[in-house]
């Protein structure tokens, strides 16, 4: 799940710039000592000015799948949130989309995509966040292809 979550942060940078700028701004607040983890970049010879990127990005794979790092971007602003579960949510069903015309069933190495997209909707539920036509989440045996139509 960690390179979902991580890629999740560059395809954000890359397509919505200023949700992600929001969204890095949210995840350095967080942020503690980062020595270690800038040390680490500079041995694989990132360029510093790539440092806070890959800080953001790492520490979105770490939490991507926690409920617990939704609900606390839920707690501090609920309509922050919602453009940040919206565009996880875009990216997931994109990442499924693409899962479902491989030509061979890999879906079950895929499951952490559901998994991260219920966790998503558990997190709106949670927050009384969802609109009052509450998405219900997908059996693990439709999620995949069901994704498939609706984004054809």
């Amino acid at each position: 799940m960690f390179l979902i979550g991580h890629e999740f942060g560059h395809s954000m940078k890359a397509g919505n710039p200023a949700l992600y700028e929001e969204l890095s701004n949210f995840v350095l607040s967080l942020a503690g000592d980062r020595t270690a983890h800038n040390a680490m970049l500079a041995e694989k010879q990132y360029a510093p000015e790539k440092w806070d990127d890959e800080f953001v990005n790492d520490f979105i794979g770490r939490e991507f799948n926690d409920k617990g790092f939704w609900q606390a971007m839920a707690d501090r602003d609920a309509g922050f949130f919602r453009r940040i579960a919206a565009a996880a949510m875009q990216y997931l069903n994109g990442l499924a989309k693409t899962v479902a015309g491989f030509p061979r069933d890999v879906t079950p190495y895929f499951a952490d995509i559901l998994s991260a997209r219920l966790g998503s909707i558990d997190s709106r539920r949670a927050s009384n966040l969802s609109d009052k036509k509450a998405e219900q989440p997908p059996t693990p045996l439709t999620f995949i292809k069901s994704t498939s139509k609706k984004n054809n």
